[in-house]
């Protein structure tokens, strides 16, 4: 029985956790961000002046209703306006995958719709491991260090209360700040916790740049490439460079592009009206 006026998150908690014979789930605090007043300007040593700590990025008032979104989407208690990832998804015969996707504000719609055709067909085991980053669980854009910014969470393909507990923790973590990702920080991330994943297809927002391309060379298979957000500016090289150097593929609501160095012609690459050429050993997109 629906659980009257409770946020959709927290009924699909209460429907698991009676499912596996458990007691309740602890949800995130429900009181809003709080600004930090210091009592005293000096830490440390006496006399030293130093900057008060930083308040949180995020109200969590919002996050909790970004969560309540995001559920309702995937339990199909709301729509959302764009079936992108379920017409890749279905469109491609991946199995045995490891699933790493941008959970920062600007994909909750996308990756509701994904975790909403995951559970429609949970039995097939397609997803064997699911990862949801989103950069950096909070921390201020100059906190981030490359290959250790983290806010990434995971979860088993089978396992739907520790996904919920995954996209609980990814949504509340916050919104990614700035628009570059640490991608290949999750990438890796989501190749040694399932190692055994034969695909590695990473769900991305095309208009966000990977911070942390220099990571490349440690990344020793295949990555598919899903991209969103794909406009009239055409596909990120740093996307196209990350499917090309590992033997990737890259894919649109509309296209798959399965070869990239195949594709090319007299040294480039025409995707749509846009052209890129290989520099060594990056594509750098041509102007107009």
């Amino acid at each position: 029985m629906e659980m009257p006026s409770a946020p959709a998150y927290l009924r699909l908690c209460a429907l698991m956790c009676t499912c596996l014979g458990m007691g309740a789930m602890p949800v995130p605090a429900q009181s809003s961000v709080q600004m930090v007043e210091p009592e005293h300007a000096s830490y440390g040593m006496p006399g030293a002046l130093q900057a008060p700590p930083r308040p949180a990025r995020y109200d969590s008032l919002q996050l909790r209703a970004n969560l309540d979104r995001i559920t309702k989407i995937a339990l199909r208690q709301a729509q959302y306006h764009d079936s992108s990832a379920v017409r890749v998804f279905e469109r491609m015969a991946w199995n045995n995958m490891c699933v790493v996707t941008d959970w920062t504000a600007s994909m909750h719609g996308h990756d509701a719709m994904l975790i909403r055709w995951h559970l429609d067909q949970l039995d097939s085991g397609r997803i064997q491991h699911i990862c949801l980053f989103n950069d950096g669980d909070g921390k201020y854009d100059d906190e981030k260090e490359i290959g250790l910014t983290g806010g990434i969470h995971h979860s088993a393909g089978s396992d739907s209360l520790g996904l919920w507990q995954a996209m609980a923790a990814a949504t509340m973590g916050g919104n990614g700040g700035d628009h570059r990702e640490n991608v290949l920080e999750a990438v890796l991330e989501g190749i040694a916790a399932c190692p055994e994943c034969t695909e590695i297809v990473l769900v991305a927002d095309n208009v966000a740049p990977i911070r942390d391309l220099r990571l490349l060379s440690e990344i020793d298979r295949p990555i598919r490439v899903v991209l969103f957000g794909v406009y009239k500016d055409g596909i990120l090289a740093d996307y196209l460079n990350l499917a090309a150097a590992t033997g990737g593929s890259i894919h649109t609501r509309d296209m798959d592009l399965l070869d990239i160095h195949a594709a090319m012609r007299n040294g480039q690459l025409q995707i749509g009206a846009h052209a890129y050429e290989l520099r060594g050993k990056y594509f750098v997109k041509l102007k107009p």
